[in-house]
């Protein structure tokens, strides 16, 4: 029960240390321009676009009659 009561606390703690983050930077006791590091952010990777080639087909021709086209279940 304790391992849960832990688990289950965990984001209000989060939430609180945030509030008095806040309260810190509004009464001055953080500047908002401190000269320590700001968080790193991973920049966001830029998505390739796949090789049409490679990609999953929507639709696949009937075996025995080319005309008839089923959708693709992979």
């Amino acid at each position: 029960m304790k391992e849960f009561h832990k688990v289950k606390s965990a984001p209000q703690k989060r939430v609180d240390a945030a509030y008095t983050y806040v309260e810190k930077v509004e009464s001055g006791e953080i500047g908002e321009t401190s000269e320590q590091n700001p968080p790193q952010v991973k920049k966001r990777i830029r998505y390739v676009q796949p090789n049409p080639r490679h990609r999953k087909p929507i639709y696949i021709r009937d075996k025995n009659n080319p005309k008839i086209l089923h959708p693709y279940r992979g």
